[in-house]
Protein backbone atom coordinates (compact mmCIF):
# COMPACT_ATOMS: atom_id res chain seq x y z
CA UNK A 1 0.00 0.00 0.00
CA UNK A 2 1.30 3.46 -0.84
CA UNK A 3 2.20 5.88 1.94
CA UNK A 4 0.59 9.30 2.04
CA UNK A 5 3.38 11.83 2.52
CA UNK A 6 3.25 15.56 2.92
CA UNK A 7 5.96 17.76 1.39
CA UNK A 8 9.13 17.47 3.45
CA UNK A 9 10.43 20.26 5.66
CA UNK A 10 13.49 20.74 3.45
CA UNK A 11 11.32 21.00 0.34
CA UNK A 12 9.05 23.56 1.99
CA UNK A 13 12.09 25.50 3.18
CA UNK A 14 13.56 25.59 -0.33
CA UNK A 15 10.25 26.79 -1.75
CA UNK A 16 9.98 29.51 0.90
CA UNK A 17 13.51 30.69 0.15
CA UNK A 18 12.76 30.82 -3.58
CA UNK A 19 9.62 32.85 -2.94
CA UNK A 20 11.57 35.20 -0.64
CA UNK A 21 14.28 35.71 -3.26
CA UNK A 22 11.67 36.43 -5.90
CA UNK A 23 10.01 39.05 -3.70
CA UNK A 24 13.34 40.66 -2.84
CA UNK A 25 14.32 40.69 -6.50
CA UNK A 26 11.03 42.33 -7.46
CA UNK A 27 11.39 44.94 -4.71
CA UNK A 28 14.97 45.75 -5.71
CA UNK A 29 14.00 45.97 -9.38
CA UNK A 30 11.17 48.39 -8.55
CA UNK A 31 13.47 50.55 -6.43
CA UNK A 32 16.22 50.55 -9.07
CA UNK A 33 13.73 51.46 -11.81
CA UNK A 34 12.42 54.42 -9.84
CA UNK A 35 15.99 55.50 -9.05
CA UNK A 36 16.99 55.33 -12.71
CA UNK A 37 13.99 57.40 -13.72
CA UNK A 38 14.63 60.05 -11.08
CA UNK A 39 18.34 60.23 -11.96
CA UNK A 40 17.52 61.03 -15.59
CA UNK A 41 17.72 64.77 -16.16
CA UNK A 42 15.61 64.86 -19.30
CA UNK A 43 13.45 62.44 -21.24
CA UNK A 44 12.84 64.75 -24.16
CA UNK A 45 15.45 63.02 -26.30
CA UNK A 46 13.88 59.62 -25.40
CA UNK A 47 17.42 58.30 -24.79
CA UNK A 48 19.05 57.93 -21.40
CA UNK A 49 22.05 55.78 -20.48
CA UNK A 50 22.16 54.30 -17.03
CA UNK A 51 25.03 51.77 -16.99
CA UNK A 52 24.48 50.72 -13.40
CA UNK A 53 20.76 50.25 -13.93
CA UNK A 54 21.41 48.30 -17.14
CA UNK A 55 23.80 46.00 -15.31
CA UNK A 56 21.33 45.58 -12.48
CA UNK A 57 18.50 44.84 -14.92
CA UNK A 58 20.54 42.21 -16.78
CA UNK A 59 21.83 40.64 -13.57
CA UNK A 60 18.27 40.54 -12.21
CA UNK A 61 17.12 38.69 -15.33
CA UNK A 62 20.10 36.33 -14.92
CA UNK A 63 19.30 35.70 -11.24
CA UNK A 64 15.62 35.15 -11.97
CA UNK A 65 16.48 32.77 -14.83
CA UNK A 66 18.78 30.84 -12.50
CA UNK A 67 16.03 30.55 -9.85
CA UNK A 68 13.60 29.31 -12.49
CA UNK A 69 16.13 26.72 -13.63
CA UNK A 70 16.58 25.57 -10.04
CA UNK A 71 12.82 25.27 -9.56
CA UNK A 72 12.38 23.28 -12.75
CA UNK A 73 15.33 21.00 -11.95
CA UNK A 74 13.35 19.26 -9.20
CA UNK A 75 10.43 18.67 -11.55
CA UNK A 76 12.79 17.50 -14.33
CA UNK A 77 14.47 15.04 -11.98
CA UNK A 78 11.07 13.70 -10.92
CA UNK A 79 9.49 13.31 -14.37
CA UNK A 80 12.35 13.34 -16.92
CA UNK A 81 9.90 15.21 -19.16
CA UNK A 82 11.75 16.50 -22.28
CA UNK A 83 9.89 19.83 -22.21
CA UNK A 84 10.77 20.48 -18.57
CA UNK A 85 14.38 19.41 -19.19
CA UNK A 86 14.54 21.83 -22.13
CA UNK A 87 13.11 24.71 -20.10
CA UNK A 88 15.39 23.99 -17.15
CA UNK A 89 18.59 24.05 -19.23
CA UNK A 90 17.30 26.94 -21.33
CA UNK A 91 16.82 29.11 -18.25
CA UNK A 92 20.29 28.24 -16.93
CA UNK A 93 21.79 29.13 -20.33
CA UNK A 94 19.81 32.37 -20.38
CA UNK A 95 21.24 33.22 -16.94
CA UNK A 96 24.74 32.62 -18.31
CA UNK A 97 23.95 34.78 -21.36
CA UNK A 98 22.78 37.83 -19.41
CA UNK A 99 25.46 37.48 -16.73
CA UNK A 100 28.12 37.08 -19.43
CA UNK A 101 26.96 40.22 -21.24
CA UNK A 102 27.10 42.19 -18.01
CA UNK A 103 30.56 40.90 -17.11
CA UNK A 104 31.99 41.54 -20.59
CA UNK A 105 30.40 44.99 -20.65
CA UNK A 106 32.18 45.85 -17.39
CA UNK A 107 35.52 44.39 -18.46
CA UNK A 108 35.47 45.58 -22.08
CA UNK A 109 33.02 48.52 -22.13
CA UNK A 110 34.31 49.89 -25.42
CA UNK A 111 33.51 46.63 -27.19
CA UNK A 112 30.50 45.18 -25.36
CA UNK A 113 28.65 48.23 -24.08
CA UNK A 114 27.90 49.83 -27.43
CA UNK A 115 24.84 50.13 -29.62
CA UNK A 116 26.10 47.52 -32.11
CA UNK A 117 27.04 45.08 -29.31
CA UNK A 118 23.60 45.45 -27.72
CA UNK A 119 22.02 44.86 -31.13
CA UNK A 120 23.95 41.61 -31.41
CA UNK A 121 23.10 40.64 -27.83
CA UNK A 122 19.40 41.28 -28.43
CA UNK A 123 19.48 39.15 -31.56
CA UNK A 124 21.30 36.28 -29.84
CA UNK A 125 19.20 36.24 -26.69
CA UNK A 126 15.87 36.54 -28.54
CA UNK A 127 16.76 33.66 -30.87
CA UNK A 128 17.86 31.55 -27.92
CA UNK A 129 14.66 32.17 -25.94
CA UNK A 130 12.50 31.47 -28.99
CA UNK A 131 14.40 28.23 -29.67
CA UNK A 132 14.06 26.64 -26.25
CA UNK A 133 10.46 27.88 -25.91
CA UNK A 134 9.58 26.29 -29.26
CA UNK A 135 11.40 23.08 -28.32
CA UNK A 136 9.53 22.84 -25.02
CA UNK A 137 6.16 23.56 -26.68
CA UNK A 138 6.87 20.94 -29.33
CA UNK A 139 7.73 18.34 -26.68
CA UNK A 140 4.51 19.15 -24.82
CA UNK A 141 2.21 19.15 -27.86
CA UNK A 142 3.70 16.17 -29.73
CA UNK A 143 3.41 13.01 -27.58
CA UNK A 144 5.17 10.73 -30.06
CA UNK A 145 8.22 13.01 -30.20
CA UNK A 146 8.20 13.24 -26.41
CA UNK A 147 8.15 9.46 -26.04
CA UNK A 148 10.95 9.00 -28.57
CA UNK A 149 13.14 11.59 -26.91
CA UNK A 150 12.46 10.08 -23.48
CA UNK A 151 13.22 6.57 -24.75
CA UNK A 152 16.44 7.81 -26.33
CA UNK A 153 17.63 9.90 -23.39
CA UNK A 154 16.21 7.95 -20.46
CA UNK A 155 16.84 10.95 -18.20
CA UNK A 156 17.56 14.67 -18.43
CA UNK A 157 21.36 14.27 -18.44
CA UNK A 158 21.79 13.67 -22.23
CA UNK A 159 19.34 16.48 -23.00
CA UNK A 160 21.25 18.85 -20.72
CA UNK A 161 24.55 17.97 -22.37
CA UNK A 162 23.13 18.44 -25.87
CA UNK A 163 21.55 21.77 -24.89
CA UNK A 164 24.76 23.11 -23.35
CA UNK A 165 26.78 22.05 -26.40
CA UNK A 166 24.30 23.82 -28.67
CA UNK A 167 24.33 26.90 -26.42
CA UNK A 168 28.13 27.05 -26.50
CA UNK A 169 28.11 26.83 -30.31
CA UNK A 170 25.30 29.40 -30.49
CA UNK A 171 27.01 31.90 -28.19
CA UNK A 172 30.34 31.42 -29.96
CA UNK A 173 28.68 32.12 -33.31
CA UNK A 174 27.13 35.27 -31.84
CA UNK A 175 30.47 36.50 -30.48
CA UNK A 176 32.16 35.76 -33.81
CA UNK A 177 29.47 37.62 -35.71
CA UNK A 178 29.74 40.61 -33.38
CA UNK A 179 33.53 40.63 -33.79
CA UNK A 180 33.71 40.28 -37.56
CA UNK A 181 30.51 42.17 -38.47
CA UNK A 182 30.01 44.66 -35.62
CA UNK A 183 27.69 46.94 -37.58
CA UNK A 184 25.67 44.20 -39.33
CA UNK A 185 23.65 42.68 -36.52
CA UNK A 186 20.77 40.55 -37.90
CA UNK A 187 18.14 42.54 -36.03
CA UNK A 188 15.36 42.10 -38.58
CA UNK A 189 16.15 38.43 -39.19
CA UNK A 190 16.30 37.60 -35.49
CA UNK A 191 13.07 39.52 -34.89
CA UNK A 192 11.26 37.66 -37.68
CA UNK A 193 12.53 34.23 -36.62
CA UNK A 194 11.85 34.92 -32.92
CA UNK A 195 8.31 36.05 -33.64
CA UNK A 196 7.65 33.02 -35.88
CA UNK A 197 9.03 30.53 -33.35
CA UNK A 198 7.35 32.35 -30.48
CA UNK A 199 3.95 32.34 -32.18
CA UNK A 200 4.30 28.64 -32.99
CA UNK A 201 5.19 27.88 -29.38
CA UNK A 202 2.33 30.11 -28.19
CA UNK A 203 -0.17 28.26 -30.41
CA UNK A 204 1.08 24.84 -29.31
CA UNK A 205 1.08 25.78 -25.64
CA UNK A 206 -2.41 27.30 -25.86
CA UNK A 207 -3.76 24.17 -27.56
CA UNK A 208 -2.27 21.97 -24.85
CA UNK A 209 -3.61 24.19 -22.09
CA UNK A 210 -7.18 24.21 -23.38
CA UNK A 211 -7.01 20.45 -23.97
CA UNK A 212 -5.43 19.36 -20.68
CA UNK A 213 -5.89 22.35 -18.33
CA UNK A 214 -2.44 21.97 -16.80
CA UNK A 215 -1.89 24.89 -14.36
CA UNK A 216 1.84 25.18 -15.09
CA UNK A 217 1.34 25.87 -18.82
CA UNK A 218 -0.71 29.06 -18.49
CA UNK A 219 2.04 31.24 -16.91
CA UNK A 220 4.52 29.89 -19.47
CA UNK A 221 2.15 30.98 -22.23
CA UNK A 222 1.71 34.38 -20.58
CA UNK A 223 5.46 34.81 -20.19
CA UNK A 224 5.97 33.85 -23.83
CA UNK A 225 3.39 36.43 -24.90
CA UNK A 226 5.19 39.09 -22.85
CA UNK A 227 8.47 38.04 -24.51
CA UNK A 228 6.94 38.59 -27.95
CA UNK A 229 5.74 42.05 -26.89
CA UNK A 230 9.18 42.81 -25.46
CA UNK A 231 10.93 41.80 -28.67
CA UNK A 232 8.54 43.96 -30.69
CA UNK A 233 9.29 46.88 -28.39
CA UNK A 234 13.06 46.32 -28.70
CA UNK A 235 12.79 46.06 -32.49
CA UNK A 236 10.96 49.38 -32.72
CA UNK A 237 13.48 51.17 -30.53
CA UNK A 238 17.23 51.64 -30.32
CA UNK A 239 19.41 50.74 -27.34
CA UNK A 240 18.86 53.05 -24.35
CA UNK A 241 15.67 54.49 -25.80
CA UNK A 242 12.54 54.18 -23.68
CA UNK A 243 11.13 51.36 -25.81
CA UNK A 244 14.39 49.45 -25.39
CA UNK A 245 14.26 49.81 -21.62
CA UNK A 246 10.59 48.87 -21.64
CA UNK A 247 11.37 45.71 -23.59
CA UNK A 248 13.72 44.33 -20.93
CA UNK A 249 11.46 45.49 -18.13
CA UNK A 250 8.57 43.67 -19.80
CA UNK A 251 10.70 40.56 -20.21
CA UNK A 252 11.63 40.72 -16.53
CA UNK A 253 7.93 40.99 -15.72
CA UNK A 254 7.21 38.00 -17.94
CA UNK A 255 9.85 35.98 -16.09
CA UNK A 256 8.21 36.97 -12.80
CA UNK A 257 4.91 35.61 -14.13
CA UNK A 258 6.62 32.38 -15.11
CA UNK A 259 8.27 32.16 -11.69
CA UNK A 260 4.92 32.61 -9.99
CA UNK A 261 3.38 29.99 -12.27
CA UNK A 262 6.16 27.48 -11.58
CA UNK A 263 5.74 27.98 -7.83
CA UNK A 264 1.97 27.62 -8.05
CA UNK A 265 2.40 24.68 -10.40
CA UNK A 266 4.47 22.92 -7.73
CA UNK A 267 1.74 23.46 -5.18
CA UNK A 268 -0.99 22.29 -7.56
CA UNK A 269 1.07 19.23 -8.53
CA UNK A 270 1.60 18.34 -4.87
CA UNK A 271 -2.12 18.72 -4.19
CA UNK A 272 -2.92 16.52 -7.19
CA UNK A 273 -0.44 13.91 -6.00
CA UNK A 274 -1.88 13.95 -2.48
CA UNK A 275 -5.43 13.67 -3.83
CA UNK A 276 -4.37 10.85 -6.17
CA UNK A 277 -2.67 8.94 -3.36
CA UNK A 278 -5.65 9.51 -1.08
CA UNK A 279 -8.02 8.18 -3.75
CA UNK A 280 -5.73 5.18 -4.29
CA UNK A 281 -5.56 4.45 -0.55
CA UNK A 282 -9.33 4.87 -0.23
CA UNK A 283 -9.91 2.43 -3.10
CA UNK A 284 -7.50 -0.05 -1.51
CA UNK A 285 -9.20 0.25 1.88
CA UNK A 286 -12.63 -0.18 0.29
CA UNK A 287 -11.40 -3.27 -1.55
CA UNK A 288 -9.86 -4.71 1.61
CA UNK A 289 -13.06 -4.08 3.55
CA UNK A 290 -15.05 -6.37 1.23
CA UNK A 291 -12.40 -9.10 0.77
CA UNK A 292 -11.52 -12.11 2.85
CA UNK A 293 -7.86 -11.60 3.86
CA UNK A 294 -6.91 -15.28 3.43
CA UNK A 295 -8.53 -16.28 0.15
CA UNK A 296 -9.19 -12.92 -1.51
CA UNK A 297 -12.85 -13.86 -2.04
CA UNK A 298 -15.64 -11.51 -1.02
CA UNK A 299 -16.41 -11.59 2.71
CA UNK A 300 -19.76 -12.18 4.40
CA UNK A 301 -20.62 -8.49 4.75
CA UNK A 302 -20.20 -7.86 1.02
CA UNK A 303 -22.08 -11.04 0.15
CA UNK A 304 -25.00 -9.92 2.33
CA UNK A 305 -25.05 -6.54 0.60
CA UNK A 306 -24.93 -8.21 -2.82
CA UNK A 307 -27.64 -10.67 -1.85
CA UNK A 308 -29.93 -7.89 -0.62
CA UNK A 309 -29.39 -5.87 -3.81
CA UNK A 310 -29.94 -8.87 -6.10
CA UNK A 311 -32.99 -9.98 -4.09
CA UNK A 312 -34.62 -6.54 -4.49
CA UNK A 313 -33.89 -6.57 -8.21
CA UNK A 314 -35.29 -10.09 -8.55
CA UNK A 315 -38.51 -9.14 -6.73
CA UNK A 316 -38.87 -5.89 -8.67
CA UNK A 317 -38.32 -7.55 -12.06
CA UNK A 318 -40.01 -10.88 -11.24
CA UNK A 319 -36.70 -12.61 -11.94
CA UNK A 320 -35.22 -15.73 -10.36
CA UNK A 321 -32.20 -15.62 -8.07
CA UNK A 322 -30.45 -18.70 -6.70
CA UNK A 323 -28.23 -18.94 -3.64
CA UNK A 324 -25.79 -21.84 -3.24
CA UNK A 325 -24.48 -22.39 0.28
CA UNK A 326 -21.43 -24.66 -0.03
CA UNK A 327 -19.57 -26.38 2.80
CA UNK A 328 -16.45 -28.54 2.52
CA UNK A 329 -16.90 -32.05 3.90
CA UNK A 330 -14.59 -33.20 6.72
CA UNK A 331 -12.45 -30.08 6.48
CA UNK A 332 -11.54 -30.39 10.15
CA UNK A 333 -9.68 -33.61 9.33
CA UNK A 334 -7.43 -31.64 6.93
CA UNK A 335 -6.39 -29.25 9.71
CA UNK A 336 -5.98 -32.03 12.26
CA UNK A 337 -3.97 -34.36 10.02
CA UNK A 338 -1.88 -31.94 7.94
CA UNK A 339 -1.92 -28.68 9.91
CA UNK A 340 -3.43 -25.26 9.38
CA UNK A 341 -1.04 -24.27 6.54
CA UNK A 342 -2.51 -27.12 4.53
CA UNK A 343 -6.00 -25.99 5.46
CA UNK A 344 -5.23 -22.47 4.29
CA UNK A 345 -3.93 -23.86 1.00
CA UNK A 346 -7.12 -25.87 0.52
CA UNK A 347 -9.33 -22.83 1.16
CA UNK A 348 -7.36 -20.75 -1.36
CA UNK A 349 -7.50 -23.50 -3.97
CA UNK A 350 -11.24 -24.06 -3.50
CA UNK A 351 -11.83 -20.31 -3.83
CA UNK A 352 -9.85 -20.23 -7.07
CA UNK A 353 -11.78 -23.20 -8.51
CA UNK A 354 -15.16 -21.75 -7.62
CA UNK A 355 -14.29 -18.32 -9.03
CA UNK A 356 -12.67 -19.61 -12.24
CA UNK A 357 -15.55 -21.88 -13.19
CA UNK A 358 -18.48 -19.55 -12.71
CA UNK A 359 -20.16 -17.05 -14.98
CA UNK A 360 -19.11 -13.43 -15.06
CA UNK A 361 -22.34 -12.42 -13.33
CA UNK A 362 -21.94 -14.97 -10.52
CA UNK A 363 -20.62 -13.78 -7.16
CA UNK A 364 -18.45 -16.04 -4.98
CA UNK A 365 -17.64 -15.31 -1.34
CA UNK A 366 -16.30 -16.99 1.78
CA UNK A 367 -18.76 -16.52 4.61
CA UNK A 368 -16.88 -18.15 7.46
CA UNK A 369 -14.69 -21.20 8.07
CA UNK A 370 -15.08 -23.62 5.19
CA UNK A 371 -18.45 -22.20 4.06
CA UNK A 372 -18.80 -20.48 0.68
CA UNK A 373 -21.72 -18.70 -0.94
CA UNK A 374 -22.38 -18.48 -4.67
CA UNK A 375 -25.00 -16.04 -5.98
CA UNK A 376 -26.52 -16.91 -9.34
CA UNK A 377 -28.54 -13.93 -10.72
CA UNK A 378 -31.37 -14.69 -13.17
CA UNK A 379 -31.07 -18.41 -12.42
CA UNK A 380 -33.75 -20.63 -10.89
CA UNK A 381 -33.05 -23.68 -8.71
CA UNK A 382 -33.03 -26.01 -11.73
CA UNK A 383 -30.21 -24.01 -13.27
CA UNK A 384 -28.65 -23.77 -9.84
CA UNK A 385 -28.59 -27.55 -9.57
CA UNK A 386 -26.67 -27.73 -12.83
CA UNK A 387 -24.14 -25.16 -11.60
CA UNK A 388 -23.86 -26.98 -8.25
CA UNK A 389 -23.22 -30.31 -9.98
CA UNK A 390 -20.41 -28.72 -12.00
CA UNK A 391 -18.88 -27.22 -8.87
CA UNK A 392 -19.01 -30.58 -7.09
CA UNK A 393 -17.06 -32.18 -9.94
CA UNK A 394 -14.46 -29.44 -9.82
CA UNK A 395 -13.99 -29.78 -6.07
CA UNK A 396 -13.55 -33.58 -6.38
CA UNK A 397 -10.48 -33.11 -8.57
CA UNK A 398 -7.35 -34.04 -6.54
CA UNK A 399 -5.02 -31.30 -5.34
CA UNK A 400 -1.37 -31.55 -4.34
CA UNK A 401 -0.07 -30.29 -1.01
CA UNK A 402 3.69 -30.72 -0.85
CA UNK A 403 4.05 -34.46 -1.58
CA UNK A 404 0.51 -35.43 -0.60
CA UNK A 405 -2.58 -35.87 -2.75
CA UNK A 406 -5.71 -34.41 -1.18
CA UNK A 407 -9.20 -35.54 -2.16
CA UNK A 408 -12.06 -33.37 -0.97
CA UNK A 409 -15.80 -33.23 -1.41
CA UNK A 410 -18.38 -30.53 -0.81
CA UNK A 411 -22.06 -30.35 0.08
CA UNK A 412 -24.33 -27.70 -1.39
CA UNK A 413 -27.68 -26.31 -0.28
CA UNK A 414 -29.82 -24.68 -2.99
CA UNK A 415 -32.56 -22.07 -2.60
CA UNK A 416 -34.05 -19.52 -4.95
CA UNK A 417 -36.53 -16.67 -4.92
CA UNK A 418 -39.15 -18.90 -6.57
CA UNK A 419 -39.38 -20.99 -3.39
CA UNK A 420 -42.63 -20.44 -1.47
CA UNK A 421 -40.74 -19.82 1.78
CA UNK A 422 -38.24 -17.28 0.34
CA UNK A 423 -40.19 -14.17 1.34
CA UNK A 424 -37.09 -12.11 2.13
CA UNK A 425 -33.31 -12.41 2.29
CA UNK A 426 -33.25 -14.01 5.72
CA UNK A 427 -35.80 -16.64 4.62
CA UNK A 428 -33.78 -17.38 1.47
CA UNK A 429 -30.61 -17.93 3.52
CA UNK A 430 -32.56 -20.09 5.99
CA UNK A 431 -33.88 -22.31 3.18
CA UNK A 432 -30.38 -22.69 1.69
CA UNK A 433 -28.99 -23.61 5.14
CA UNK A 434 -31.73 -26.19 5.67
CA UNK A 435 -31.01 -27.64 2.22
CA UNK A 436 -27.30 -27.84 3.09
CA UNK A 437 -28.11 -29.60 6.36
CA UNK A 438 -30.25 -32.09 4.44
CA UNK A 439 -27.38 -32.71 2.00
CA UNK A 440 -25.02 -33.38 4.93
CA UNK A 441 -27.50 -35.76 6.56
CA UNK A 442 -28.00 -37.59 3.25
CA UNK A 443 -24.34 -38.59 2.93
CA UNK A 444 -22.44 -35.42 1.89
CA UNK A 445 -20.85 -34.79 -1.53
CA UNK A 446 -24.14 -33.71 -3.09
CA UNK A 447 -26.37 -30.71 -3.83
CA UNK A 448 -29.96 -30.58 -2.61
CA UNK A 449 -32.96 -28.22 -2.53
CA UNK A 450 -35.77 -28.39 0.02
CA UNK A 451 -38.66 -28.65 -2.44
CA UNK A 452 -37.39 -28.80 -6.03
CA UNK A 453 -40.88 -28.89 -7.57
CA UNK A 454 -42.53 -26.01 -5.68
CA UNK A 455 -42.45 -22.63 -7.44
CA UNK A 456 -44.04 -19.23 -6.86
CA UNK A 457 -43.70 -15.69 -8.24
CA UNK A 458 -40.99 -13.62 -6.48
CA UNK A 459 -42.37 -11.06 -4.08
CA UNK A 460 -45.75 -12.80 -3.71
Amino acid sequence: MGVLRKPGARQLQRRSLRSLWLLLLLAMMSAATLGAIFRTSSLSSMIFRQPFYQDFLFLSIAALSFLLGQSLREEARRTAHPAICSLETGFFAQAALFAGQTALGEIFPAAFNTVSALHWFGAVYSLWVAQFAAAAALAIAWPQLRRRVRDWAGSCAPLRQATWIWFAAFATAGLAGAYFFPNSAPVAWSFGISIALGLAALAAGSAVYFRRRRPMILPLITGLLVFLLARTSAFLGEPWQLLWWYSYLMYFGGLMLIAHGVTEGDRVREREELIGRLEELTAQLEEQSIRDPLTGAYNRRHMMNQLEAEFKRAVRGRLPLTLLVCDLDRFKDINDNYGHPCGDFVLKEITRRLADNGRQSDVVGRCGGEEFWVLLPQTNRVGGQGVAAKLLEIVREPMMWEDRVLNLTMSVGIADTLSPGARDVAALIHEADRALYMAKRSGKDRAMALDPLSFTVPGK
